[in-house]
């Protein structure tokens, strides 16, 4: 879970998000909004949970309600973010299914996720990739 300060719940806070029925601000949310109002048009999101569990969809929820709001808000502002490094070469783990993973994997207009390619262009055996209701917008060199 990322770093977070207990509060009273307000469904008007996009920095906010309720994991385990407590509402809490997510502070990497405060960041994003910090960087969107000083100007920011691509940002960088090069970090997701350590595991892809059914447990993340309530943090994710949060970060779904935040990028909507800025592409109606800010449609010119781009998140750029990793499809994370969790996945086995079988797939038996590693699928990012727009809840299980956070912000890379979000199926949105405003969210580009980046995967890593291995150097013969296949899909490096450690990069997350999408499963159903995920996305992997593209992927690029990671290994060599």
């Amino acid at each position: 879970m990322p770093e977070y300060t207990e509060i009273q719940e307000n469904e008007a806070d996009i920095t906010q998000g309720v994991y385990g029925g407590t509402a809490y601000v997510i502070k990497s949310l405060v960041y994003l909004k910090q960087q969107v109002d000083k100007g920011a048009t691509v940002i960088n999101c090069s970090f997701n949970p350590s595991n892809l569990v059914p447990e993340n969809e309530e943090i994710s929820k949060a970060y779904t309600k935040f990028f909507k709001y800025m592409q109606n808000k800010k449609p010119g502002v781009v998140f750029v973010c990793s499809a994370g490094n969790e996945a086995s070469a079988d797939k038996t783990k590693g699928g990012t299914d727009g809840k299980n993973n956070w912000p890379g994997g979000l199926p949105l207009p405003n969210v580009i996720t980046v995967g890593a390619l291995d150097d013969d262009g296949s899909r490096a055996s450690f990069s997350n990739f999408e499963a159903e209701g995920g996305e992997v917008t593209l992927s690029a060199p990671g290994v060599d």
